[in-house]
């Protein structure tokens, strides 16, 4: 059993009331977690955060004026430590969970979804991203570096998993592109077929393990990081050629050695 002091801080901020009590009861039976506040206002919901020790929001991007975005907002622009958000939503609306991950929320997950179900995910989430939070403060970047030295940055910050066969392959792309972006022209005949060679395997395999490690990053919420770590909106998932060269074009323009 966990002490009240260990649990994870948590509030929500959800409109549709049964669903509401919903997660309020499997919070409260839930030895992980410690319900600092629930509330269906917005404004309130601002103020529970900034005057309470809270670690992770759930926020309802279609609370009533002024809604989700502005909780999001306010958050954001808060002193102090700022909690780990996640939004829930009823639409499956691209644009909305853009501008959720832009305006700082850290994952966006529609429903349905049962309560316990929402907990256990955001509860990982909250973990990866505590995880991710600790290895950036460990790695900050001068302002120039050696290329191999940002590529291994950039991909701990995101974070890349550097256990999959993905995150060497990124390595090696990451590094051609810098050296010429014109590789991403021509990224299944040129690209992967190039890496390929650097692990005696195929240009179908280094493109599945591409997509498998960056699909696995997004869904454990690495948008904000990518937002912050590139300076690019994000307009959904990138491909695996978009990510590289974002990437790269952050080396080039920003840490490259002169």
């Amino acid at each position: 059993m966990y002490n009240r002091k260990d649990r994870l801080k948590i509030l929500v901020a959800e409109d549709k009331t049964q669903y509401h009590y919903s997660l309020i009861e499997a919070i409260l039976s839930d030895s992980e977690l410690d319900l600092v506040g629930s509330t269906s206002d917005g404004y309130m919901a601002v103020k529970i955060a900034d005057q309470n020790p809270v670690e992770l929001v759930l926020i309802d991007l279609e609370l009533p004026y002024p809604g989700g975005i502005h909780v999001l907002e306010e958050i954001r622009l808060a002193r102090g430590t700022r909690p780990v958000c996640v939004t829930i939503s009823d639409e499956d609306n691209d644009g909305i969970r853009r501008k959720a991950l832009q305006e700082g929320a850290d994952f966006s997950i529609i429903k349905p979804v049962n309560a316990e179900t929402l907990l256990k995910k955001v509860k990982e989430i909250y973990e990866f991203k505590r995880q991710t939070t600790f290895r950036s403060q460990q790695s900050a970047p001068p302002e120039q570096m050696e290329k191999d030295a940002f590529i291994e940055y950039a991909l701990t910050k995101i974070p890349i998993a550097a256990n999959l066969k993905g995150y060497a392959y990124l390595q090696v792309g990451i590094a051609l592109a810098i050296e010429d972006l014109g590789v991403l022209r021509r990224v299944t005949r040129g690209l992967y077929p190039e890496i390929a060679l650097h692990f005696n395997s195929t240009a179908s395999r280094v493109e599945r393990s591409m997509r498998h490690a960056i699909n696995l990053a997004w869904e454990r919420g690495f948008g904000e990081n990518y937002i912050s770590l590139t300076e690019t909106p994000l307009e959904g998932k990138p491909s695996n050629s978009t990510f590289i060269g974002a990437i790269a074009q952050l080396y080039q323009h920003k840490y490259r050695k002169r």
